[in-house]
């Protein structure tokens, strides 16, 4: 399982706006397909964050869902023991800044085999006879788009010393810029 990430258009109201709905115009509102994947971020009358409401929370007791992620050093590993917790859920991503980038989701593929072999690669990285740019001829690792599998894969290439070029939304906010190579690749 490998957790992604999702562009999604929203609806922003405040907590004074959002007390104004009943809970039968929220749900009126839900029911329009096109609005079930449009979720309603709420912020408090300062301007502050306070929660989300979904298709999916909008009929349980407590329709605003709180929880959320900040990218930064600890992101996979708090958004993996969520998602271990609660894999149908989508959650919105902001920066240290609170300000709204993504959403992101516990994609259920299968994928282990795949994390196998990082783990794998990972320990026998500086111990390879022959590095993988030699042993194909290349230059430079490509890593399009952005995912916790290209992210465990740049780490990896990074830390072997390849020349690596990311590019695709979600790099910058965990600090790697999308660069422009020179023609010397």
């Amino acid at each position: 399982m490998v957790i992604r990430f999702c562009d999604k258009e929203v609806i922003t109201m405040t907590l004074n706006e959002y007390k104004q709905f009943d809970k039968v115009q929220l749900a009126l509102y839900f029911l329009d397909d096109k609005s079930k994947e449009c979720p309603i971020i709420l912020y408090d009358n300062d301007g502050k964050y306070y929660g989300m409401i979904s298709y999916e929370s909008v009929g349980s007791d407590e329709a605003i869902v709180r929880d959320y992620f900040v990218v930064g050093g600890d992101f996979w590993d708090e958004a993996r023991n969520y998602f271990e917790k609660n894999p149908n859920e989508e959650m919105p991503v902001f920066d240290e800044e609170m300000n709204l980038l993504s959403f992101c989701y516990f994609d259920k593929n299968n994928y282990n085999d795949l994390f196998t072999c990082f783990e794998a690669l990972n320990n026998i990285a500086f111990d390879m006879p022959i590095s993988l740019l030699d042993l194909y001829g290349a230059k430079l690792i490509c890593i399009y788009d952005f995912n916790e599998c290209a992210w465990m894969a740049y780490k990896l290439f990074v830390k072997c010393g390849y020349p690596v070029y990311v590019t695709g939304e979600g790099w910058d906010w965990f600090g790697i810029e999308n660069v422009y190579m020179s023609d010397e690749y």
